[in-house]
Order: C-alpha cells, then structure tokens, then sequence
C-alpha cells in the first residue's frame, strides 16, 4: 500500500480504539476496598477484560501511527531511528505486559482467591506491579516519540502540529514516571494529560493522507 493509505488506515484505527477505550474504562471501575473491587471484577469479568483488550490494542496501534508518519520523511540519521524505535519496542512490551496482566493473570488470582498476590498486579492500585510497569513503558514511549519527531518541529504543515504534539506528551510521559518514583502524586498524574493531549492526532493524520491523496 502507498503511504497515504497508511495514514488514513492508521488514523482510523487509533481513532477508533481511543474512542472505544474510553467508554469501556468508564463503565468497569469497581468501588469499594480491594476484596470488594476484586468481587465486582469476577461479577463483570467481561467488561473489565474489554477495557484492557482495548488498551491492548492502543500500543499498536499507535505505532502502527506513528510509522506511517515517518515513513512520509526520509531517515538521515539512522542511529537516532534506532535509539527512537528501540525505546518504542520498550514501550510495547511493557505495555502489553501490564494490560494482558489485568486480562490474563488477575482474575485467575482472583478465582483462587490470592488476594495479597491479586492487590500486587491490580491495575488500579498506584502501588501495584503492573501500574509501575505501565507508568515506565509510558516512559520509555515519552523518550522514544520525542527522539523521533523533535527534528520535525522546523517542519511546516501537520507534521509540526503532531511533532509539537508528540513532544508534549512525551515530556508529561516522564515527568508522570518521575512523579511515581519520587511518590509525587501531582506529577504522577501527568500521565492522564499526556493521553489527553494525543486525542488529535489520530484525526489529523486521517486529514493528512486525505489531502495527500487529492493533491495526486
């Protein structure tokens, strides 16, 4: 497929999954202690595991995005590509192990009520295993985006606007990591910003290679 097809593609996809993401994510947050919350999960199992399947889902997504707009740009330093892709594979692979977690793993704790074990990979639980690996692969996508598209900040038209984009979230992406470490709450929660200032770039990159196409 030409590279046009593949933005339009990716920004439909990545569209589509951060809309569906959201919606699932509000409707499954359990309330109470953790041996409440854990009922619950077991009571809506299928609606808790949807939300992380789509969470799943945003890591490829948005690789799959982020290629299709590099691939419109030829490549001159090729040791910044790789340093930029191997934090993105990071990224991946972090994130994949916190999500497939929360599918996988917790309710089979859960069912076989371990719950000292199930509070330490709870997604939801700030103290957890599995929100420290998600909050560092956040981290490691941060330093990847900002390595990839900073160069393309002196660029004119949409690839500036998501470039800007990317370096902001990536830079709220560290300093949420930061914010964990150090056991500061408030920078912790840079990381909902980070997420809120991508919703964008999906559209755009769909607005992209449709004007791409027509100039053809």
């Amino acid at each position: 497929m030409k590279t046009n097809k593949h933005l339009i593609i990716s920004g439909i996809i990545f569209t589509i999954i951060l809309f569906l993401w959201p919606i699932f994510m509000a409707i499954s947050q359990p309330q109470g202690n953790d041996e409440e919350q854990f009922k619950w999960i077991l009571d809506h199992l299928t609606i808790y595991k949807l939300q992380f399947f789509f969470a799943l889902l945003l890591g490829p997504s948005i690789i799959y995005l982020m290629f299709s707009q590099l691939d419109k740009y030829s490549h001159n330093d090729k040791i910044v590509l790789r340093i930029g892709f191997v934090f993105i594979t990071g990224y991946f692979v972090l994130n994949s192990i916190a999500y497939a977690s929360q599918i996988i793993i917790l309710p089979k704790l859960i069912e076989a009520d371990f719950i000292d074990q199930a509070t330490v990979w709870y997604f939801n639980s700030s103290t957890s295993v599995t929100y420290f690996i998600d909050q560092m692969g956040y981290c490691f996508w941060g330093i990847g985006a900002i390595i990839l598209f900073i160069r393309f900040l002196k660029e004119r038209g949409i690839i500036k606007y998501l470039s800007l984009i990317y370096t902001v979230s990536g830079i709220l992406s560290i300093i949420a990591f930061f914010g964990l470490i150090i056991d500061n709450e408030l920078m912790n929660s840079m990381t909902l910003y980070s997420g809120l200032v991508l919703i964008p770039i999906g559209i755009m990159t769909l607005i992209w290679g449709l004007k791409e196409n027509r100039k053809k």
